[in-house]
């Protein structure tokens, strides 16, 4: 993909881009989410091990952005299993509006998965939310940022070389 670069209003050069994932934020187990893209991507030492395609809020800001941790857990038995799913990772980001509290967890709709359909909450596939369930625990970051990695790879750039 290219794009048109202009600089104080004159041609500059056309800019050629490839997709980049984010990148580690330290060695210890953590996961960055990007809401605008509904990827959830999880580092262990540094190394990316797995992404999983999620669904975030339903309007831009509403899942909450910055760096938090997971404060609880719970897992429930599969018949006990409700809109949230069977899985709950409970995030120490402040309370939404309403009062509630945010968090990544499974769904009873796992059709919607890809899209912005939450209230806040991160959701995940059954399957994937056991997955990343047995990976972590209490104390695991969780980075949510908002707009697609490669941009902020191409801003970074074009601030570099006084572009922007």
């Amino acid at each position: 993909m290219c794009i048109v670069v202009l600089a104080g209003g004159a041609w500059a050069g056309w800019i050629t881009w490839r997709w980049v994932n984010p990148q580690a934020l330290s060695d210890d187990t953590h996961i960055i989410v990007d809401a605008a893209l509904n990827r959830l991507y999880i580092f262990e030492n540094r190394q990316l091990v797995r992404q999983y395609t999620v669904s975030t809020g339903h309007e831009v800001g509403i899942t909450p952005h910055g760096c938090y941790t997971i404060v609880t857990r719970w897992e429930l038995e599969d018949d006990a299993a409700s809109a949230l799913g069977s899985h709950w990772l409970g995030l120490s980001a402040p309370p939404g509006p309403k009062g509630g509290r945010y968090g990544i967890h499974g769904t009873d709709e796992p059709h919607l998965i890809g899209q912005h359909v939450s209230a806040g909450c991160i959701r995940m596939r059954p399957e994937d939310i056991a997955d990343l369930y047995r990976r972590v625990s209490v104390g695991t970051m969780v980075c949510i940022k908002e707009g697609p990695t490669w941009l902020w790879w191409l801003g970074d750039w074009l601030q570099e070389r006084g572009i922007l």
